[in-house]
């Protein structure tokens, strides 16, 4: 379908540019004389010479020039040729001013003169004008039998020239009524007398239509070559781009020479640009679309189908807008993007229904005009019938007669066409039933192609969980493999985080989530969670850089655990979308009514057209590099929704490969910094981060003495300003620093990043388990380096607790608290043991009354008692085992087992509430269960299942 309307496109507009008649200095001329004083006749001879100059340029004054020439020769018929010739000039200039009908009413008369006076020439040229009238209108059968009426009186002049152009017109109807057989016949025809004549201007037409219908592969591919070096030799170069696009069809079609194709549809596409036919652009680059698909070459099909779309929307050409919307959507079917690929297929479905439509209503109005037209001609015939009946009263009876005839001809017409009206009208509502039932059917094929690939998504992480606890379960009786289990844990955290997110979703939909604000120092807080990836962007070497103009001391009422969601979702898309050498800014600044924090990265940069949907979730980017790391799955659509819910919103800004600003504007609510801030004691210093206060860990009556080592400043003043009311602080800036602190003072507990110069913290903490005197000092990794082979990597090193980054600032003092308190139980209980006989014991013993305790967990009435028994142990040596290796007494035990798993089952959201998670672990009482918890972790159960 594509091929032939192209074809019927360049035969068109060669009939349409011929070459111009004069040069300007012609016009000039014959203007020059109008002013002299001239006999009527030679004026009008002037004039009509004068308008033919004007057919491609000024029309309208070619007109003019015309009916003045047609108003003095009605004063002189016996001039019937110059006559005739104005009607002709007058005509062409209508047609090529598009008003058909005036046109056709010049003609007539011009024919009724020709006739009139014998002027066969004049005859054949005005016949042939009419006949390409008739064409342009689609009146092709009375185009067909015009054009055979020039062709007799040619032959009748052995006019050549004349014989060989109605041959080409002739061959061009045919072929637009897709009667190949006969535009071939009539082609060759045209082709034989051009070439007898030696006319090449006139050979192009016919070859070009050859090109198209000749059934032999072979002879097309010749005939397209002999149309491309006619366009050369006629200088017809504007009509290359469509030679070629035939050229590429026959490579694509005939030969699957995809390589030849796309060469021939890449010289269409230029030279149709270079001579603005933007149509013809439009079909090659759809063309080459196509062609790319076939290679697998990606980025091209992409580039070609968005171009053929937009060309073919510039100049309404609606079928190469649906073949650009159907290669955009096989694109996206290619890179398994199913959800831009329905989107363009939809559009497909949407054009092709209103080009059906506008069919349909262009064939009712075409059988309600001929159905005019045969009332037009009834009512002529009952004219002609009344003038009859006046001259006798015979005639009046074979009139009224043939009246009733010709009227019962007209009702018998009238009824035919209208019961071929309702049947076509009938047909047409069938076929666009059919029409819409195949959309729907390709619709639910979209969607259940896309509801496939998401179950896929969501088979993958579960697939990689049960293969290896399947695994670990057949082999349960040797040890089970480490690397299954933490491939299973790990795809198990992935797809929890996403029905996290999604449960998220569904309380903001349904109204269920809510804020719990409080006053947060906003600059400590921020810088707490900016600082966190410090580590991550270290080993990428992209550096992180905060900028504020806010004090420290000022407060901001928000949901913290809301806003650190919103930001981590933003820092990590920064981080994951930028390269070595890149650079995130943080800038804080105020806003009339506003807090505004910016993210600024300078890495890839995000697309134009894909800005209006980067909340939507899981929207996919068509920028061909973000396609690399995925979509924009449920974050920042969950970013978004958050910001909404706290009043503010989020806005973004980019350009491709010149980076992205992403910005988070939140209502300026300025608070009052906690009561207990301001009236600190001597004997009680409450921290602004904690909702649980604690008093100085005293040894010796002196404070215990941290080493905090991290090479961020910012982090470690952080760090420092939260642990200082608690603990004597020092700060070291890699291993290295820190082991020659402690070799120069008495440190009681360490906090220690892992990413650090010239020492990291596995190479630190490895020095210090081999040092003596160091080797029982707690430990704390704080870190960003959250993966699992990390942690165990640390455990495996001796640490004692392990916190990512970001960190909960109550639950690293609730930690510290603890470590320390264990210790002193530790170091009591050894001392204890060197005065009593000692009880060997080993690692395997506490593991095993670990396990003791789980498997009882949820029985409230488990004592210690019971844990003695079934390790055969009395109360008393349990006590002192206990003691040496955990710090702990074997009621504490109990209790930090079933604390720890409260933890767990709060983080990852298995319960609604907090009595549940308690019946879970075997506490009965609400009050010790909070208190216990609070004190372990440093903030309430409630508030932590909140969050």
């Amino acid at each position: 379908m594509n091929k032939r309307f192209t074809l019927n496109l360049i035969i068109t507009l060669l009939f349409l540019a011929p070459k111009l008649s004069a040069q300007q200095g012609l016009i000039d001329s014959l203007e020059q004389e109008l002013t002299l004083e001239q006999h009527d006749t030679i004026r009008a001879k002037t004039l009509t010479m004068l308008c033919g100059q004007f057919r491609y340029t000024d029309r309208q004054k070619g007109v003019d020039y015309a009916k003045e020439a047609i108003q003095i020769l009605e004063k002189y018929p016996q001039k019937g040729e110059l006559r005739a010739n104005a009607f002709f000039q007058i005509a062409a200039l209508f047609y090529f001013s598009n008003k058909a009908d005036s046109a056709l009413l010049a003609l007539d008369n011009c024919l009724t003169i020709a006739r009139k006076n014998k002027l066969l020439k004049l005859q054949s040229g005005a016949l042939g004008l009419q006949g390409g009238i008739y064409e342009r209108s689609y009146q092709l059968d009375k185009a067909i039998e015009t054009f055979n009426q020039s062709v007799e009186i040619a032959k009748a002049l052995n006019d050549s020239s004349r014989l060989g152009a109605e041959y080409g017109n002739i061959a061009n109807v045919y072929y637009r009524q897709e009667n190949n057989e006969s535009a071939e016949r009539y082609a060759k025809l045209a082709l034989e007398i051009a070439q007898v004549r030696k006319d090449t201007p006139n050979m192009h037409q016919p070859v070009y239509l050859l090109s198209g219908i000749e059934p032999d592969p072979k002879q097309r591919i010749d005939y397209i070559n002999l149309a491309i070096d006619l366009c050369f030799k006629t200088n017809r170069l504007s009509t290359l781009g469509l030679v070629y696009s035939s050229k590429g069809g026959y490579h694509y079609e005939e030969e699957k020479d995809y390589i030849k194709a796309i060469e021939s549809f890449r010289q269409g596409l230029n030279y149709s640009l270079k001579y603005n036919r933007k149509r013809a652009a439009a079909s090659n680059s759809n063309f080459l679309a196509r062609c790319f698909l076939k290679t697998n070459q990606a980025d091209s099909v992409l580039k070609y189908a968005r171009l053929g779309t937009a060309l073919g929307q510039e100049t309404e050409a609606i079928n190469q807008v649906i073949n650009g919307y159907s290669r955009l959507s096989d694109y996206f079917e290619r890179v398994n993007r199913m959800d831009s690929a329905y989107y363009y297929l939809n559009k497909v479905s949407i054009l092709k229904d209103s080009v059906y439509e506008s069919q349909l209503e262009e064939q009712i109005s075409e059988a309600d005009a001929q159905f005019e037209n045969e009332q037009a001609r009834t009512e002529i015939a009952k004219q002609d019938l009344e003038i009859a009946q006046q001259k006798s009263l015979t005639n009046q009876i074979i009139a009224g007669a043939l009246f009733l005839l010709l009227l019962l001809t007209a009702i018998f017409q009238w009824y035919f066409f209208r019961q071929r009206r309702k049947k076509r009208e009938t047909e047409m509502a069938l076929q666009l039933q059919q029409l819409e039932a195949q959309n729907l059917k390709e619709l639910d094929q979209s969607k259940s192609r896309f509801f496939a690939n998401l179950s896929h998504e969501l088979r993958t992480p579960l697939t990689l969980i049960l293969g290896p606890l399947k695994n670990a379960l057949a082999n349960s009786k040797q040890a089970a493999n480490p690397k299954d289990l933490q491939l299973a844990h790990n795809n198990g955290e992935k797809l929890l985080s996403l029905v996290n997110e999604i449960m998220d979703l569904s309380k903001l939909e349904s109204g269920k989530l809510q804020l719990y604000p409080t006053s947060v120092p906003i600059m400590p807080f921020l810088r707490r969670i900016f600082y966190a990836y410090e580590s991550a962007a270290t080993i990428r070497r992209i550096d992180l850089v905060l900028e504020s103009s806010l004090e420290d001391e000022l407060h901001i009422e928000l949901d913290q655990a809301k806003v650190e969601k919103i930001l981590n979702n933003l820092l990590s898309n920064a981080l994951k979308f930028s390269a070595a050498g890149d650079e995130i800014l943080m800038e804080v600044q105020e806003q009339p009514g506003h807090l505004a924090i910016k993210i600024i990265d300078n890495g890839i940069g995000i697309a134009k057209e894909d800005l209006p949907h980067l909340f939507n979730r899981f929207y996919q980017a068509e920028q061909p590099m973000e396609q690399l790391s995925g979509g924009t799955g449920i974050g920042l659509s969950l970013a978004k929704e958050l910001a909404i819910l706290h009043g503010g919103e989020i806005n973004v800004e980019s350009q491709v490969g010149m980076g992205s600003t992403f910005t988070l504007l939140l209502p300026f609510k300025e608070a009052q910094a906690p009561m207990e801030l301001k009236e600190r004691s001597e004997e009680v210093i409450v921290n602004p981060y904690l909702a649980t206060s604690y008093q100085p860990f005293l040894l010796n009556g002196d404070k215990a003495r941290i080493l905090i080592v991290e090479d961020n400043v910012e982090m470690s003043n952080f760090l420092q300003h939260i642990l200082s009311p608690y603990f004597h602080c020092q700060n070291a800036f890699d291993g290295q620093q820190a082991l020659e602190i402690l070799h120069k003072s008495k440190i009681d507990l360490i906090v220690s990043d892992v990413m650090m110069p010239n020492m990291d913290g596995f190479t630190f903490r490895k020095k210090v388990s081999e040092a003596a005197p160091f080797k029982d000092i707690p430990f704390i990794m704080l870190t960003a380096r959250a993966e699992d082979q990390d942690k165990i990597r640390g455990l495996q090193l001796g640490v004692n607790d392990y916190m990512p980054k970001p960190f909960n600032t109550q639950e690293l003092i609730a930690r510290i608290h603890n470590l320390l308190k264990n210790r002193l139980s530790r170091q009591a209980a050894v001392q204890e043991e060197s005065q009593e006989e000692s009880i060997s014991v080993d690692e395997r013993f506490i593991k095993k009354a670990e396990a003791v305790v789980l498997e009882h967990l949820d029985e409230v009435e488990f004592k210690v008692t019971h844990l003695a028994k079934a390790l055969n142990y009395s109360q008393r040596q349990l006590s002192r085992v206990l003691k040496k290796y955990t710090g702990l007494s074997p009621v504490e035990f109990i209790l930090e087992i079933r604390l720890q798993k409260a933890y767990q089952l709060i983080q990852q959201q298995r319960y609604l509430s907090v009595s549940e998670i308690r019946y879970d672990v075997g506490i009965e009482s609400a009050s010790y269960f909070s208190k216990k918890f609070t004190e372990r972790f440093g903030e309430s159960p409630s508030n932590l299942l909140k969050k």
